[in-house]
């Protein structure tokens, strides 16, 4: 079996990888209301949650003590999994989805990981 084109991506020697776009050119992404902001933070796998009135969440941003929920649906997870564990910057938006059930999502448009420089 072939790999999967999101299967071989090689991370540069100095550990930073493309600016990926997400939603940015989304309609549904660009027609929200909400402001865009720059988010900093780890970025990490989540914990699915699974039964009724559940929402795919399967990555979080860590941002200080906030824990966010990012907000991914018909996106292939392994396109993102090169930057789990990574300090990333996130051009995205707060979506408010408490009154659907759900709870503040993070949208991305798009993710970089940030590279610490070395001393």
């Amino acid at each position: 079996m072939a790999p999967r084109q999101s299967d071989k991506k090689a991370i540069p020697q100095d550990g930073k990888l493309k600016p990926l776009q997400i939603f940015a050119e989304k309609s549904f992404y660009r027609e929200r209301p909400e402001p865009e902001e720059v988010l900093t933070g780890v970025f990490q796998l989540a914990h699915v949650r699974e039964g009724p009135n559940t929402r795919d969440m399967s990555f979080r941003l860590v941002v200080g003590a906030d824990k966010l929920n990012v907000y991914v649906a018909g996106l292939d997870v392994g396109t993102l999994r090169p930057y789990v564990g990574d300090e990333v910057e996130i051009v995205g938006k707060r979506i408010d989805q408490r009154i659907e059930g759900y709870g503040i999502e993070i949208w991305i448009a798009t993710i970089e990981n940030t590279v610490l420089e070395s001393k």
